[in-house]
């Protein structure tokens, strides 16, 4: 049996900075899609609620509205119809946050305990391919 040669630990955690950074991404895009930005469209909501008043009565009215709700007193700057369209997002980039972080974890699981070994006639991989240098 001849030189073998692993799968470098070091290089393993690079992998496991994409895998968090790709997992992490998919929960707060996820974290928003179902918590952060549907309390946003309540709010965007009500604000929307109080058009048909004129613009002095209608900030009195939404001091009181959110005072009363525990609302921040500040005017939503975005729409509601606009706010749920980035829910509709918040679950796509969730979706492909997932889809790297889930792939390059099955990666790392499937290279972690790879290896390449000289034989007397050329290569064997752990794979079980195997390359003849005589050929």
């Amino acid at each position: 049996m001849g030189l073998r040669a692993n799968f470098d630990r070091s290089y393993l955690w690079r992998y496991w900075v994409i895998i968090l950074m790709g997992l992490g991404s998919a929960a707060w895009f996820f974290y928003d899609a179902t918590i952060g930005y549907p309390k946003k469209v309540k709010i965007a909501h009500a604000w929307e609620g109080l058009a048909d008043l004129e613009s002095g009565p209608r900030a009195e009215r939404w001091r009181e509205l959110a005072a009363e709700k525990g609302w921040s007193q500040e005017v939503p700057v975005k729409p509601a119809k606009e706010i749920e369209e980035s829910i509709r997002f918040q679950y796509i980039y969730g979706a492909i946050a997932s889809l790297v972080g889930a792939g390059m974890l099955g990666y790392l699981l499937i290279a972690r305990n790879s290896w390449v070994e000289e034989t007397a006639t050329g290569l064997t991989t752990s794979g079980g391919q195997s390359v003849d240098f005589a050929t």
